[in-house]
This record gives structure tokens, C-alpha cells and sequence, in this order.
């Protein structure tokens, strides 16, 4: 069963959402500043903006806190053999879980789970031979593999991807355009000093947590959480014996 849920985009550039921001927000100093002419009306977003700056890093933390469909991608690879990490891309934010796909064989590609650090570190003692990997973890920016890898294999890591520095004419990835518009414009007045700083980042926070509410931007994804394999299917190694030693053998 999937929980389908609707995708938006927002349609603005970069420098659109700036002029209107600018414009509502009505602060000279600002536009000055900012604008060809110090009209955001007719003018054009100078090059050094500040609120340019201020935009790009809202983006980028807005997406590292709430990464959404349009940002899906994957990266290829070849796993060393002998080595059980693997370098993240660097516009890496977060992994899709199990997103881990290794192929090892001709036609044959299998799906690595994602487990825990914790767990990783338990199985790897029992599972000290070199294999095709079974689990892996994200540690930072590394992915650490279990088994080590005893062959070069070739993978595919599908993760959430952080959207490139904007440029003037770049759509922001972000699923509305009046959430971006109105934090630039809390921005702006916070610059002056017209609102208390933090209002901004406080305003765009709740505007998150309605988004989050109504779906949007998400990827379907299973509407209950499968069994951890290394827990619940007998023989698959990990602690399926040990989880279920309680019951007791059947037939005794």
C-alpha cells in the first residue's frame, strides 16, 4: 500500500521572487543596495545582492531539513574491493532508505539495506568474509559497507541531492513561492531593524511544518515500515535467532 501524495514546484526565478520581496518589503537602504536602479519595479537584481545571499542559504537549509521528490537523483559507482566505504557525492543530503542497489552478477542487481551504525558494527563480527555487501551506513560523509566488498562492484545510490547555487534566471526547488517571497521579506525588515531578528527563520519554520501537513513535495513512500530483515526473517543472518529465541523451538 502507498500513500500517494501531490507534487508541487514553485514557477518563480530567483531574482522574480527577490524583486517582489523587495518591493513589498519597501526598504530603501535595501534597494539601493540590491537593485539596478533602486526600483525593484523596473530594475534588475545587481550581482552582489545581499539578498541574494540571504535566499540561497534559506534554500539550501529549508531543503537539508525537508528534501522533497524533485531532488530524487542517483550516483554511480564502483565499489574498491577490499574497502567498506564508499565517498558521498557532494551535494549529498540525505540516502533514500535502502536506496543502496549493487549488482552482483551479470542481469543480477540486488537492494543493500540500511541499517544503524550499532547494528552494522554487530553484524559485521559475524560476517567477516568478503561478500557483496549486505548492510550499509551512512557516517557522515562516507557510506560504510558490510560485508567488505571482495569484489570491484558496481552500484547505484539513489539520495536526495541539494539543489546547485541558484543563479538569476534558476527556479528554486521548494514547493511554494509565496513561503520564499514572504521570508525575504521578513528578511529585509529584520535587516533594518523593523522586526526582531530571527522572525524571518521563525515564519519560514512554521511554513515547513504546514507543507509537511498537506503532502506536498513528497515522495510516496510505504504506508507501514517493513520488518528489519537482520531482525525478523530467520536465516538471513544478523539476529534472527537470537530475536526469537524467546519462543522457544516448535514442536517442543
Amino acid at each position: 500500500m502507498k500513500e500517494v501524495s501531490p507534487i508541487s514546484i514553485n514557477v518563480k526565478t530567483r531574482d522574480q521572487i527577490l524583486l517582489e520581496a523587495l518591493q513589498m518589503a519597501d526598504v530603501p537602504t535595501l534597494n539601493l543596495l540590491d537593485v539596478s536602479n533602486s526600483n525593484p519595479v523596473t530594475g534588475t537584481i545587481n550581482a552582489s545582492a545581499t539578498s541574494i545571499n540571504w535566499l540561497q542559504e534559506f534554500v539550501w537549509h529549508m531543503q537539508s531539513i525537508f528534501p522533497w521528490a524533485q531532488l530524487a537523483t542517483t550516483a554511480t559507482g564502483t565499489m574498491t574491493s577490499g574497502t567498506a566505504t564508499i565517498s558521498l557525492p557532494s551535494d549529498f543530503i540525505l540516502d533514500l532508505r535502502d536506496g543502496l542497489l549493487v549488482t552482483v552478477a551479470t542481469g543480477t542487481t540486488k537492494r543493500v539495506r540500511r541499517a544503524s551504525l550499532q547494528d552494522l558494527i554487530t553484524y559485521s563480527l559475524s560476517h567477516t568474509s568478503g561478500a557483496a555487501p549486505t548492510v550499509y551506513t551512512v557516517q557522515g560523509s562516507t557510506l560504510r559497507l558490510s560485508p567488505t566488498p571482495n569484489s570491484a562492484y558496481a552500484y547505484t545510490l539513489w539520495y536526495w541531492q541539494r539543489q546547485a547555487a541558484l543563479s538569476g534566471s534558476t527556479v528554486p526547488v521548494f514547493p511554494s513561492d509565496l513561503c520564499l517571497v514572504e521570508y525575504i521579506r521578513i528578511k529585509a525588515l529584520e535587516w533594518i531593524r523593523a522586526v526582531p531578528p530571527g522572525t524571518a527563520l521563525g515564519y519560514a519554520n512554521q511554513q515547513v511544518t504546514e507543507l509537511r501537513k498537506s503532502g506536498l513535495g513528497y515522495e510516496s513512500e510505504n504506508s507501514d515500515i517493513p520488518f528489519d530483515p537482520m531482525y525478523f526473517i530467520p536465516g538471513a543472518g544478523g539476529r534472527s535467532a537470537e530475536s526469537s529465541s524467546w519462543m522457544g523451538t516448535l514442536g517442543s
